[in-house]
């Protein structure tokens, strides 16, 4: 344990920032990947969900969908296309699972898209429009990429069995 007595002052803020990313190229990681039934319940989506891993946005999670199974086939075309370059920029050139993704870095292109209520968007957001191997690697280089291992936490201190509330009553 440890005391926070006169280490703080409950008027602070939180200093974590939700407001999109400028338009740029990050080194991210793919931490999770999902498929989930459209809205409409016609069609399926790949969501996946990366991390920045370097910059003073490390840390940060966006996420892309990819509608791989969709009424609209310009929809499936772009998400082919999408597929095709993570494909590339993971090494991954065949994959049977999506988690075969995870946790290769890669640059994602990020970009900023001001709010548009013609478009669904009440408040500006990113929007991943890219992927591509770090360092311009061939895909067999990219595949050969020791995976990304995020920092080790500090393990939290054991409590000692004599502390009061480890007592049976």
């Amino acid at each position: 344990m440890a005391s926070l007595n006169g280490l703080y002052s409950p008027e602070d803020k939180p200093s974590e920032n939700f407001e999109p990313l400028p338009t740029g190229e990050y080194k991210a990681v793919i931490l999770a990947s999902e498929s989930k039934k459209t809205k409409a319940g016609d069609g399926e989506y790949l969501q996946l969900e990366h991390q920045i891993i370097e910059g003073a946005s490390a840390g940060r999670k966006l996420f892309a969908r990819l509608n791989l199974q969709n009424r609209n086939p310009k929809a499936v075309e772009i998400a082919r296309a999408d597929l095709a370059q993570i494909r590339q920029a993971t090494g991954q050139l065949n994959p049977q699972d999506s988690v075969q993704f995870h946790n290769i870095p890669v640059l994602i292109r990020v970009e900023y898209k001001e709010a548009d209520a013609s478009k669904g968007r009440d408040k500006p957001q990113n929007e991943i429009r890219g992927w591509k191997a770090i360092g311009g690697a061939t895909a067999q280089a990219a595949a050969t990429q020791a995976p990304y291992m995020p920092p080790v936490a500090q393990a939290a201190p054991s409590v000692p069995s004599s502390a009061p509330w480890m007592q049976k009553v």
